[in-house]
């Protein structure tokens, strides 16, 4: 689970949360920040939540997103 002080930063470029570092040693930090740079390229924005009813150091993580429905004639 992403610590609450972190949620904002989770998209940032090289950015791990220290639950995560814990969790695996590896990774480097691109995986979200690439996947929102793609969403945003289509004029989306990628959301995280927490499962609220998780309480425990792992935890289900929630990623929402929407694209836009591209209708061609």
């Amino acid at each position: 689970m992403v610590s609450d002080q972190n949620k904002h930063n989770i998209f940032e470029k090289f950015f791990r949360d220290d639950s995560g570092k814990k969790f695996s040693k590896e990774g480097t930090g691109m995986g979200l920040w690439i996947a929102n740079k793609i969403l945003e390229a289509h004029d989306c924005k990628l959301e995280y939540h927490k499962n609220p009813r998780e309480v425990g150091p792992i935890g289900l993580n929630i990623f929402e997103f929407e694209l836009p429905i591209v209708r061609t004639n």
